[in-house]
């Protein structure tokens, strides 16, 4: 009978790990950097129908959307920092094409509030009280 290794967690953060002979039915939980991303279920109608060979395969079936899903995560987070990068780009540009303080900070509030969704936006420049070097 094939040995199947697993590891779990629960909804309170527990982790289970172990081997387990599998009569019809095995459960390969897909992990990456130790992180739960699935379980991969496979159910055989037959009493001792899986085999050491189809555990092989299996855990490597795993292993392979364990690869895929890290990258689609990490091409999603790429997009996402472009994106980010493109808007602060764009922001800054803005920013640099005024010709002085008060409509810099009046650029910089509206597109920063424009990014962040803000309702409200307010920039301000305050200067302390300036010493002339004379005690």
């Amino acid at each position: 009978m094939p040995v199947f290794r697993y590891k779990a967690v629960d909804s309170a953060g527990d982790v289970a790990t172990g081997e387990i002979e599998a009569a019809n039915e095995s459960e390969i939980v897909d992990r990456l950097r130790d992180q739960v991303l699935g379980a991969l279920d496979v159910q055989q109608e037959v009493i001792g129908g899986l085999g050491q060979q189809d555990a092989d395969l299996l855990l490597a079936v795993a292993n392979q959307v364990a690869i895929a899903l890290r990258n689609a995560r990490q091409f999603a987070e790429t997009q996402q920092n472009i994106a980010h990068k493109t808007q602060v780009d764009a922001i800054i540009q803005q920013i640099q094409g005024t010709t002085s303080i008060e409509s810099a900070l009046q650029v910089a509030a509206r597109e920063i509030g424009r990014a962040l969704n803000a309702q409200r936006t307010r920039a301000s420049l305050g200067l302390g009280q300036v010493s002339d070097g004379k005690n």
